[in-house]
């Protein structure tokens, strides 16, 4: 009886354990997008393919792609090439209204750094 206790009291933690783990790495675009409510608010970092961007002085914007979805970057300090594989580590909101549009945006401060 006790090792049976053992063995699933074992496998919650390992179960647990990867949950925990999974939160604190790098996500794709559209596991950021599928987990959008659950991860609103917290700091993030995604990896993709920069897909367009626009910027004046390095400050500005660029879209980020996995191939399936897209997600908004805004940066207070440097864009990134067309084209160019990055990663990104910043504050996901899943709703920011622009020009009455909604769009799912990480806020990348680079002054962080």
């Amino acid at each position: 009886m006790r090792n049976i206790l053992f063995i699933i009291l074992a496998g919650v933690l390992l179960i647990g354990g990867f949950i925990v783990y999974k939160d604190f790495t790098t996500l794709t675009v559209s596991e950021l997008n599928a987990r959008a409510a659950k991860i609103d608010g917290r700091t993030v970092t995604i990896e993709g393919s920069v897909s367009k961007n626009a910027g004046v002085l390095g400050i500005g914007g660029f879209v980020i792609t996995d191939g399936s979805s897209t997600i908004l970057v805004l940066s207070n300090g440097g864009i990134p090439e067309h084209g160019s594989q990055v990663e990104v580590t910043g504050t996901f909101r899943k709703a920011v209204s622009l020009n009455s549009f909604e769009y799912s945006v990480i806020y990348r401060d680079d002054g962080d750094r």
